[in-house]
């Protein structure tokens, strides 16, 4: 059973846990189902500041995650005010000698 974790970021760059959920599949409809929950946590708490135009009211700024594929367009659907962005990780082999720890 997959565990699917959001996590948030305080401005102090400090994570903190929005939900956790332990879901039956990977599908979109699963997905679309955890996200339009998260979704409602975030209107039924958000306050409106008066920059509407510039925060998304009621929907995170921005949303990182790995390319899982029932994921990606669902993300679009549910969070439409939300900058997505894709998670790379690469290992240190991968980036060559000249960036590796402790080379100039």
């Amino acid at each position: 059973m997959p565990l699917l974790e959001a996590v948030g970021m305080k401005p102090t760059s400090e994570n903190f846990i929005v939900a956790i959920a332990f879901i039956r599949n990977e599908h979109d409809t699963t997905y679309r189902w955890v996200f339009e929950q998260i979704k409602h946590l975030y209107v039924s708490s958000a306050m409106p500041t008066g920059n509407e135009s510039i925060i998304n009211y009621g929907e995170p700024i921005v949303i990182i995650t790995d390319r899982e594929s029932g994921l990606m367009p669902v993300i679009k659907d549910v969070f439409s005010k939300s900058y997505h962005m894709l998670w790379l990780k690469m290992k240190r082999s991968q980036l060559g000698s000249s960036m590796a720890p402790g080379k100039n």
